[in-house]
């Protein structure tokens, strides 16, 4: 029974070539399987996110036009300005408040790379299929 030796059954090159293809189109199935189940979840929480984002969004977006009515009005009557130049300078005042808030947010946005796993992913077996290892 020590002499009793485990032997591989012989395979030949063509069933070896088939399970490797066999096995990267599963793996290319897998990829696209996690790919599909990450935009799922990336749009039910982006759908769930942006209803209350919208109606939020919409309320700050009245809330902050009756504020800018107000300083029109405080600025003509602290100033007597014409209200066409109040609202110059109340509008002048709001846009660049906005330029800056969004050219600081602008390099984050850039930045910004949905599925970051599945990417990754889909890179290293582009790679490993057109550069296999030796």
């Amino acid at each position: 029974m020590a002499n009793d030796v485990l032997k591989a059954p012989d395979t030949d090159i063509s069933s070896l070539i088939g399970g490797i293809i066999n096995d990267g189109q599963e793996l290319l199935k897998q990829q696209f399987a996690l790919l599909k189940t990450e935009v799922q979840d990336d749009v039910r929480g982006a759908a769930e996110v942006t209803a209350s984002l919208a109606i939020g969004a919409v309320t700050i977006f009245l809330g902050l036009g009756l504020f800018c009515f107000m300083l029109v009005h405080l600025l003509f009557t602290l100033t007597g300005w014409p209200l066409w130049v109040c609202f110059g300078v109340v509008g002048a005042l709001v846009t660049v408040i906005g330029g800056v808030l969004v050219g600081r947010v602008w390099p984050r946005v850039r930045e910004f790379r949905p599925l970051p796993q599945t990417e990754k992913a889909l890179e290293e077996n582009l790679q490993w299929k057109t550069q296999p290892q030796k």
